[in-house]
């Protein structure tokens, strides 16, 4: 399997975390891969053979090529039907609302065909996807989103605004920011009115945000943690009350408890957790 994870062009980091790519011959798997929240919509465009996304009561429904991925409030379970040829876009929370300005909220937990949302910028990026080099396709994509946020009037705003200021605050560190009335007492605003316009930019609520982003940090923190974490102080370095509180938010927002996770994590679902060493935050 041959993934590569890239620091957007300068122009688009306000609005775009990561541009990334992944290449197997075949299903790396063999089976379901489950993929945990981490706040971020994406595009994807898959050059290949379709994936399936499991769906409630044991369903499944094919992807579309050319994707658009709302924030997840909880982990989803898909699979490579055969030879897997991404390309991805991983937007920075109220990066998606800067480009196409559909309220996130609409978009949380669901998968759609990008020709629904933005099809000229569908367009645009089956043409930019048409070089097979996966680097040189997804700077040809970034152009595309550029001339995307162009057409709406969005060079400079997107992540220095209320969202990016509440972001950054969030990812600062763990249980320093008192709750959504803390964190909103940080940025001088309501509690009511944070809540909207996370709702709209982000499409999830301020505190599932802070929990997202939590839960990351400690699948960042496994990279170095070795085949037996010490899951309760890992637990207290993030911001949890104890061991059993960590336990019951992996549940929540993975699925599974963390050992569990650990033992069913595929290598493709591995390439999208992050590492404390690419964990980027706006500029």
């Amino acid at each position: 399997m041959e993934y590569f994870e890239g620091v957007p062009r300068e122009e688009l980091r306000p609005f775009v975390r990561a541009v990334w790519s992944l290449r197997a011959a075949a299903d790396p798997g063999g089976g379901l891969d489950r993929i945990v929240p981490d706040g971020c919509p994406e595009i994807v465009v898959n050059r290949a053979d379709r994936f399936r996304r499991l769906t409630a009561g044991g369903g499944s429904h094919e992807q579309a090529r050319i994707l658009l991925v709302g924030p997840l409030r909880r982990a989803i379970e898909i699979a490579p039907t055969g030879v897997v040829d991404l390309l991805g876009v991983r937007f920075e929370p109220g990066g998606l609302f800067a480009l196409l300005g559909t309220p996130v909220h609409e978009l949380a937990d669901v998968d759609l065909a990008l020709r629904i949302a933005a099809p000229r910028l569908r367009d645009e990026l089956v043409d930019a996807a048409r070089d097979r080099d996966p680097v040189r396709a997804l700077r040809e994509i970034e152009v595309a989103l550029l001339k995307a946020l162009e057409r709406r009037g969005r060079r400079v705003r997107g992540g220095t605004g209320l969202v990016g200021s509440a972001v950054r605050l969030v990812r600062s560190g763990p249980g320093g920011i008192g709750g959504p009335d803390g964190l909103a007492a940080r940025l001088g605003i309501g509690r009511r009115a944070l809540e909207r316009t996370f709702r709209q930019e982000v499409g999830l609520s301020p505190k599932l945000y802070a929990r997202i982003d939590r839960l990351q940090r400690v699948l960042a923190s496994l990279e170095h943690a070795g085949p037996d974490p010490r899951w309760a102080q890992l637990a207290l370095r993030h911001g949890y009350f104890d061991q059993s509180h960590l336990i019951r938010d992996f549940r929540l927002l993975a699925g599974s408890t963390p050992e569990r996770h650990l033992a069913e994590r595929t290598e493709l679902a591995s390439c999208f957790e992050p590492r404390e060493t690419s964990h980027s935050s706006n500029p």
